[in-house]
């Protein structure tokens, strides 16, 4: 499996992540962030990097999925469809 990702850093360090894993017949996004991404959240690089990760989904020519972690309705914000239970797939899948 390979995987593109863009990662955030805040002080020169890493601090999030959100990206894609590239399977045979289909891709997942993934993202993980440290606590310390909170106060930055709608800050241009955290929003540039949702914008490239989405730029990564629409491109990659492959049904995309993701899990929405309990409490979040992120996926949704910024273009997924809910499927089925906390499956997610992206709006331009093929």
């Amino acid at each position: 499996m390979t995987s593109r990702a863009v990662v955030i850093l805040i002080d020169d360090e890493p601090a999030a992540m959100i990206g894609l894993a590239y399977g045979i017949d289909c891709a997942t996004m993934f993202s993980d962030a440290k606590p310390e991404i909170e106060p930055h959240k709608r800050k241009f690089p955290v929003l540039r990097a949702i914008k490239m990760a989405m730029k990564l989904a629409d491109t990659c020519g492959r049904p995309v999925y993701a899990i929405q972690q309990e409490g979040t309705n992120i996926l949704s914000r910024v273009g997924f469809e809910h499927l089925d239970g906390e499956v997610y797939t992206w709006r331009n899948s093929p």
